[in-house]
């Protein structure tokens, strides 16, 4: 009994699997939305944010810090980047021209900032890797990196593998482990 109900459900498959894939293509009718436009409560909030808080940001003291690279132990390197991220997003939302000017600025300020080495950051030398200065390298070039998906900026994704690379050579050369299982 058990066999024959095999048998029956493995001939129910195969009868299955040939008869469609003898069926004509069915087109896709879902599509992925092209733009969405947030109206109410949350229209509002994301609106107040684009405004107050996206477009308000005063993106020469995002970058002093990389300037002066005398950080010793705080995490002021990650606000430029998550800020950074965060507008390239609100762009996308809401492009206009007054916020694509202000990304150029604060990708060429940065990019400015790199040393002939590769290093964007705002930590001094002799304290670098310790404290924020790897997770705010790492913002930095998630941020260089969205604004090359934005915009296809060589210039960007140049200076982002240039951090990379700095960040490995130095892990190298130190013998440092990022995660300890």
């Amino acid at each position: 009994m058990f066999a024959k109900r095999i048998a029956s459900i493995c001939i129910a498959s195969v009868f299955t699997v040939n008869t469609f894939s003898q069926s004509p293509a069915i087109p896709d009718k879902l599509f992925p939305a092209q733009k969405a436009v947030m109206h109410g409560f949350v229209g509002e909030k994301l609106l107040a944010s684009y405004q107050n808080r996206i477009l308000a940001q005063d993106v020469d003291r995002l970058i002093a810090p990389f300037k002066n690279r005398t950080e010793a132990s705080c995490w002021q390197s990650e606000f430029w980047g998550k800020w950074f991220t965060s507008a390239v997003l609100a762009y996308r939302y809401l492009p206009d021209l007054k916020l694509k000017t202000i990304l150029d600025k604060a990708v060429t300020g940065l990019i400015q900032t790199q040393t002939a080495d590769g290093y964007i950051g705002n930590y001094a030398e002799a304290k670098r890797m310790d404290q924020w200065d790897i997770w705010g390298r790492k913002y930095c070039m998630l941020g260089l990196i969205a604004y090359y998906d934005l915009t296809n900026n060589a210039q960007s994704l140049d200076a982002a593998k240039k951090v990379a690379d700095h960040l490995m050579q130095e892990l190298l050369s130190k013998n440092a482990i990022l995660v300890k299982k």
